[in-house]
């Protein structure tokens, strides 16, 4: 009997579960369900009278932009996780007077929309990064690197000390300390098994302005246009699926023990407020690089060119006049 009644049990606890989580994916998929978005209506909504396209050997179509002073030397600057080119355009209006700015959507991001090779790795973004300077002819640059974008950067800096002639990490990730990261709200919605399958169909504004204000210090700069551009883009055919993908990528911590093996100036930027990368890693950064230098904001948190673009772009000058043109 006691068998019986616990296979009775254990059934029935069975049949609630699956009911109960049957109800809940079609809850959120009639409240939340979002469709991809056409990509001609977004690239025509989203692009800029700067912006082109360059196509791969594996037909990926790259979205970039090539802005500012022809004739200065050249940034590369290098978006996060979920980001686009658009998150440096209060930072290129500050600088474009200066340098030369190149940016670009890194692939599953922005206008460029999915990798056809599926390959999020450092790595793969490099190879973006890649062809849009070999298309554009560009061989010696300084990288300017945000959040997985500063991890990029670092690491194309590893892989080719002879063409990175600097770099700007801001609230960079792929330090190793003991202080762990802070997924952002719509990136711990793919750590569950339900969350992936949600996070192909489902695309609220709330969970868009939650994870903004995660990493905006000031709320009132999470406007409803920020909120709008980051769904968005989101919403590029294929970028829901890479964004699922990228949470699975090896960020190949070993790449840590060879950071002090970068030998150019260095400038480390971060926010105070920064949950998502701990100002503990900008300490990491500082002390693994041999030729940094570190400045924090006390009103800014994951996302400072955003948010203090001023003060980015005039600490930006200060340490290129220091380290490129006093010498």
């Amino acid at each position: 009997m006691t068998k019986f009644f616990d296979l009775k049990f254990v059934t029935r606890f069975l049949i609630f579960s699956l009911v109960s989580i049957s109800l809940l994916l079609l809850g959120a998929f009639a409240i939340y369900w979002a469709p991809d978005s056409n990509p001609e209506a977004l690239i025509a909504k989203y692009s800029s009278s700067t912006s082109e396209f360059v196509v791969t050997d594996l037909g990926d179509s790259i979205h970039y932009r090539d802005e500012g002073a022809r004739m200065g030397d050249v940034l590369v600057l290098v978006h996060g996780n979920n980001a686009s080119l658009h998150t440096w355009e209060p930072l290129v209006d500050k600088l474009s007077s200066r340098f030369r700015l190149i940016s670009l959507d890194l692939p599953g991001h922005g206008l460029t929309g999915p990798s056809a090779s599926r390959d999020y790795t450092a790595s793969g973004m490099n190879d973006a990064i890649e062809v849009v300077l070999e298309h554009l002819d560009v061989s010696n640059f300084i990288l300017v690197g945000n959040s997985m974008g500063g991890w990029v950067s670092w690491r194309f800096a590893l892989e080719h000390p002879d063409r990175v002639s600097g770099l700007v990490l801001i609230s960079s990730s792929g330090a190793i300390t003991g202080e762990r990261t802070t997924a952002y709200a719509a990136a711990s919605l793919l750590d569950t098994s339900i969350g992936k399958i949600l996070g192909r169909i489902i695309a609220p504004r709330s969970l868009t302005r939650a994870t903004l204000r995660q990493v905006i210090w000031d709320d009132a700069l999470v406007t409803n246009e920020l909120v709008n551009r980051y769904r968005d883009l989101a919403l590029f055919p294929g970028n829901r699926n890479a964004m699922i993908e990228r949470r699975d990528v090896d960020r190949q911590p070993v790449f840590w023990e060879k950071i002090s093996n970068i030998k150019v100036p260095v400038l480390i930027l971060w926010g105070e407020h920064d949950e998502i990368v701990p100002l503990s890693h900008a300490y990491a950064f500082e002390a693994n690089l041999e030729k940094s230098y570190l400045k924090t904001y006390p009103d800014a948190a994951h996302v400072a060119m955003e948010e203090v673009p001023d003060k980015v772009a005039a600490d930006i000058i200060d340490w290129y006049s220091r380290e490129f043109e006093v010498r």
